[in-house]
């Protein structure tokens, strides 16, 4: 199945962060915990990818959830319509 939508709309400045790491300013940053959780946003690529996987998995399993409940209700509509034409 393919994906049905694409939400790659936001994407994460590594450019400025790039400049901000090469000049030196984040030596001016004192939390750790904050360098390491910038380094996890902007240091991967792949966050957006994966993310737009995560998202595919779900849309795709909602989608078929929709199927299967369709396809329930048809059966009984189509169930229930027997039950009234049958004399």
């Amino acid at each position: 199945m393919t994906a049905v939508t694409d939400w790659r709309g936001f994407g994460q400045n590594q450019e400025t962060y790039s400049t901000l790491k090469e000049e030196g300013s984040l030596k001016y940053i004192v939390s750790k915990e904050l360098k390491v959780k910038l380094e996890k946003f902007y240091g991967s690529a792949a966050n957006g990818i994966i993310s737009n996987m995560e998202d595919d998995v779900i849309m795709q399993r909602e989608i078929l959830n929709y199927d299967k409940g369709q396809k329930e209700l048809k059966g009984q509509i189509k169930s229930e319509l027997d039950k009234l034409n049958k004399p």
